[in-house]
């Protein structure tokens, strides 16, 4: 993951990784059960995406650097970007607050996630929809990280920062923490 090696990168230059928080944003609808979140969420974020989508340049107008997301934009015209496939891709999260709850632990352990920010309403869902979402959120999934203490990311907590090289900026790392360039060979 992106956040784990931008950790690794400030670890390697003496930052504490306790320290390091990356909040992530996601959109979240929680319902008593899986199948009602899914209805209550599918459309709006269907909506939402298939607007976002269909901004996105493609073809010969694609940016350097925007690939990905030109990428995605066919994907969702040829109407491959569903809800399932926004869920396991980790863009969001539609379902009860149990797995939530799953999903969050498994972020934390992955990513040392801190913070989470969540964005509830989405593509014109009802009022009354994203205000019961909300109290399923703060009545179980929030008490159950309330005393969560921050943690280093699962793949960060065995390392030596200083003999690590970072491919991602292309520096190294001597014993003391200096940087120098990158031998190339």
């Amino acid at each position: 993951m992106h956040v784990v090696g931008a950790k690794r990168t400030l670890m390697h230059r003496g930052r504490d990784p306790l320290s390091l928080d990356f909040p992530m944003n996601w959109q979240i609808h929680l319902a008593e059960n899986d199948a009602l979140a899914v209805r209550r969420a599918r459309p709006s974020l269907e909506w939402y995406f298939d607007n976002v989508m269909s901004a996105v340049p493609q073809g010969a107008a694609t940016p350097a650097g925007y690939e990905r997301y030109a990428a995605l934009a066919e994907a969702a015209a040829e109407g491959a970007m569903s809800l399932t496939g926004l869920r396991e891709g980790g863009i969001c999260y539609v379902g009860d607050p149990e797995g939530l709850i799953r999903d969050i632990e498994i972020l934390r352990e992955e990513t040392g996630l801190d913070h989470l920010i969540c964005w509830m309403r989405f593509g014109g869902m009802a009022h009354e929809d994203v205000v019961r979402s909300m109290e399923l959120l703060a009545d179980h999934v929030m008490p159950h990280f309330a005393d969560a203490p921050p943690l280093v990311p699962r793949a960060l907590r065995h390392e030596e920062p200083t003999t690590q090289t970072d491919k991602f900026f292309e520096i190294e790392f001597d014993e003391e923490g200096e940087v120098h360039e990158p031998s190339r060979g």
